[in-house]
């Protein structure tokens, strides 16, 4: 139940930071620092990331809701996160992607039966976030969101769009229908889609 900080400024790669227990791994990746690190939580602790220059490797949740935090993982990226974002357990995985030099390149996966929020004030595209699983998925694209990523549900799980600035891309159901929500796919839009939305499933 104890803790873990790092804080980086220079390069950590081909190596794991994993978090296997119920404390708690903070990680403060500075305007200096590049992180490829494969990070991964497996029970019911939490990591705290914030990059403010280059995030990369896999970040990656299997573990059950957090007994310590209000998300198993939660990542506020100020700069480039170029990494994959996965959550394959019963818990949670929140990001805030900051307004102006916030970006997202990497994919994003939800392939359980928990949850992945994403709050955009920056820009998010050439990547795609996939629900696989039974879990959800809640994208919140704010006033100053320029969301263009493939955006995918295949299974029975759920994604929820709220649109506030401009919501580009694809928007693709191709699962079944789920008991958990109204839809497998809900959007409101709140300003400009100008993506393609289409129902395979």
């Amino acid at each position: 139940a104890g803790s873990i900080t790092l804080d980086n400024e220079g390069k950590s790669s081909s190596n794991q930071i994993n978090n296997t227990g119920t404390g708690l791994i903070t990680i403060n990746n500075k305007d200096t620092g590049e992180l490829g690190s494969a990070i991964s939580n497996s029970a019911a602790g939490a990591i705290k990331i914030v990059n403010d220059n280059v995030l990369g490797g896999t970040i990656t949740n299997t573990g059950d809701t957090s007994t310590t935090a209000a998300n198993n993982i939660d990542i506020t990226n100020n700069k480039n996160l170029t990494g994959t974002v996965t959550n394959n357990g019963q818990g949670s995985i929140h990001v805030q992607n900051t307004k102006g030099t916030g970006s997202i390149t990497g994919n994003i996966n939800n392939g359980g039966a928990g949850s992945i929020t994403l709050d955009n004030e920056g820009k998010s595209s050439s990547n795609q976030i996939d629900n696989t699983g039974t879990g959800s998925i809640t994208i919140n694209n704010k006033d100053t969101g320029e969301l263009g990523s493939a955006i995918s549900n295949s299974s029975t799980g759920a994604i929820k769009i709220v649109n506030d600035n401009i919501l580009g891309g694809t928007i693709t159901n191709t699962g079944d229908a789920i008991t958990s929500a109204a839809n497998n796919i809900d959007i409101t839009n709140n300003n400009n889609l100008t993506g393609t939305v289409i129902n395979n499933g």
